[in-house]
């Protein structure tokens, strides 16, 4: 039984109490005294640790009736589930969710959706097999090493998932190997696997509507000469050279060129009511792209992954008039002569992504030259003057290399646009411009570049603090606190990326020019304010590493942690040699970092990470 006295055990209560806590040495005779003392304490442990053992059984007993008890109760639970009473149609809407959308292409694995769903239990496999929906996307990968049983089982499984699909419109992906390869490991598919594999595609495609493929040049050959006379649903096509995706560019014949082009004409004439065209990776000269058989009046959204050159562009974008999404590559290479600029009428356009690309065929004496930049500068400003459009809201523009004096895309219809994404040298004026010509932004980013080989003659930051003020809610300095404060620049922004990605060495000497108090207010007031919709998201790449003081650095962090703001503040790490000279005591001693090519957050020499 328990002891009814505690303060028997009071040290204080002890005969040796005034020794206790001292560095008093105890004589022969208290040492006796001492372990005369001790002897019935080790009893009366004995005694409690038997109790404490017996009670730990009880109480061990009593668990393990508990969880059998609550395991009997959860079975029986189980049977009142809401999800059982479920009628399969409704079941079955909840299973389309459960697919994938980017990429919107189902694959073989039964750890996702489709398959996955068919090993729950019974009653799931019968309404995910009943439902056509869920198979009616497939990604299709060939690998080089699949023998022949492998491929045949493989293309079994293929026929009877999309048989389970109905007469629904199909979304196919069909890829090649996707591995990277030296030209001497490369194996290419045994041509009566791809045969094969083509053959049971085929079978499917009156019902392609999406279709995606990855393919070596002779496997594009082969698909294209097993294609039926049309394809009646198909509206998107994308298509990526597997060649030049693997690094088979030594491979290649050299009439390669010419190859592609006839295998994408000879698909493309038989997609009558294509809409969607995305060409990745494909060696087709330039100027032979809007040559392609393709019916331009009914595309909507065009994207072409190669440099074009610029008559090439207006004559695309002037042989389609529904285009709501366009993205293409402009490479500047000598001062352009149009043959004929003519206005564009695009009255549907929602998104521009524009990227210009310069060239360096010329020598490097003619690279600079101020009369070769401003034709250069000239020729982006036409075709952006070429364009008519009233809807539109997204708008990409990289400049690589060139350092313009103004901003090309200003004709736009700008007051309505909520995306705009820049990739280019970046002046405060042209910044000031921006702002004033977005008031209804929603989503920034600038990615502020330079010329490389320009010297140490950097444009100022975009971001001056000046601006960063404006773009800042304060409180209403009016007497009536009822009164909301003045609007700010970009009201309804809710997402802003800023990133310094300066390759010239002489961009480290330079700090951004607002303060870290300023953008500290920037942030929190945008992600608190109460007049304006809150800020989602920030990333800011600094040219160098800002000098956050401990407040400022646990207000951030809050906002991150606490109201869930996505936030990454990093700092360029500037290189010894250049922030203190060529004979710094460091040089040699540190090796450069391996820089992430995978981050967008990341610097030629790393970076800090501040939050």
């Amino acid at each position: 039984m328990f002891s009814t006295s505690t303060s028997q055990w009071n040290p204080s209560h002890s005969p040796f109490a005034s020794m206790i806590g001292t560095n008093h040495v105890p004589t022969l005779s208290e040492l006796n005294q001492l372990q005369s003392l001790l002897i019935p304490l080790q009893d009366e442990l004995r005694r409690l640790d038997s109790q404490i053992h017996h009670f730990k059984a009880t109480l061990d007993n009593l668990l393990h009736e508990k969880h059998q008890v609550e395991r009997y109760m959860e079975a029986h639970k189980a049977l009142m589930s809401p999800v059982r009473q479920l009628p399969s149609e409704t079941l079955s809407e909840i299973f389309k969710w459960c697919l994938p959308v980017d990429p919107p292409y189902a694959v073989r694995n039964t750890y996702e959706a489709p398959l996955l769903l068919t090993t729950v239990c019974r009653a799931w496999r019968r309404t995910a097999l009943n439902t056509p929906a869920l198979w009616s996307s497939l990604h299709v990968y060939l690998p080089p090493h699949l023998g022949e049983d492998i491929c045949l089982r493989r293309m079994n499984g293929i026929r009877q998932w999309l048989d389970r699909s109905g007469s629904l419109p199909l979304s196919i992906s069909f890829h090649g190997s996707t591995t990277l390869a030296s030209e001497a490991s490369i194996r290419c598919c045994p041509a009566e696997n791809m045969e094969r594999m083509i053959d049971t595609l085929m079978s499917f495609s009156h019902r392609f509507r999406d279709l995606y493929l990855s393919l070596s040049s002779t496997d594009l050959a082969a698909f294209c000469s097993s294609a039926p006379p049309e394809f009646p649903l198909l509206r998107s096509l994308q298509l990526r050279d597997d060649d030049l995706h693997r690094g088979r560019i030594r491979t290649l014949a050299p009439d390669v060129e010419e190859l592609h082009h006839s295998n994408i004409s000879t698909l493309l004439s038989r997609i009558p009511s294509l809409k969607h065209l995305q060409i990745y990776k494909f060696t087709i000269p330039g100027e032979q792209y809007s040559s392609l058989p393709c019916n331009w009046e009914n595309i909507t959204k065009i994207e072409i992954l190669a440099t074009l050159d610029p008559d090439q562009v207006i004559s695309i974008l002037s042989s389609s008039p529904k285009l709501q999404s366009v993205t293409l590559s402009v490479g500047l290479s000598t001062p352009h002569v149009f043959r004929e600029l003519r206005l564009i009428k695009l009255s549907q356009l929602t998104e521009l992504k524009l990227t210009f690309l310069r060239l360096f065929t010329q020598v490097s004496t003619t690279m600079h030259r101020p009369d070769i930049i401003s034709a250069f500068e000239s020729e982006i400003s036409s075709i952006f003057d070429c364009i008519q459009c009233t809807t539109l809201l997204s708008l990409k523009f990289l400049c690589h290399h060139i350092l313009l004096s103004r901003l090309p895309f200003i004709g736009l219809p700008l007051q309505s646009l909520e995306t705009l994404e820049l990739a280019m040298p970046m002046t405060p004026e042209m910044m000031a411009e921006c702002i004033s010509k977005t008031p209804r932004l929603v989503n920034f980013q600038l990615t502020d570049l330079d010329d490389v080989s320009a010297g140490p003659q950097l444009h100022a930051d975009p971001l001056q603090e000046s601006y960063l003020l404006r773009l800042t809610p304060f409180s209403s300095s009016s007497t009536d606190p009822s009164s909301p404060p003045p609007t700010p620049w970009w009201p309804n922004l809710q997402n802003i990326r800023v990133l310094s990605r300066l390759m010239s060495p002489y961009a480290y000497r330079y700090a951004s020019v607002f303060t870290t108090k300023t953008l500290t207010a920037f942030i929190k007031t945008r992600s608190d304010s109460d007049y304006v919709p809150r800020l989602r998201s920030c990333d800011i790449l600094f040219r160098r590493r800002p000098a956050f003081t401990t407040d400022e650095l646990g207000v951030l962090r809050e906002l991150k942690k606490g109201r869930g703001l996505k936030l990454r503040l990093n700092g360029a790490r500037c290189p010894s040699v250049w922030e203190f000279g060529p004979d710094s005591p460091e040089t040699g001693l540190v090796e450069p970092p391996n820089v992430s090519k995978l981050s967008d957050m990341e610097c030629v020499f790393g970076t800090d990470v501040l939050i």
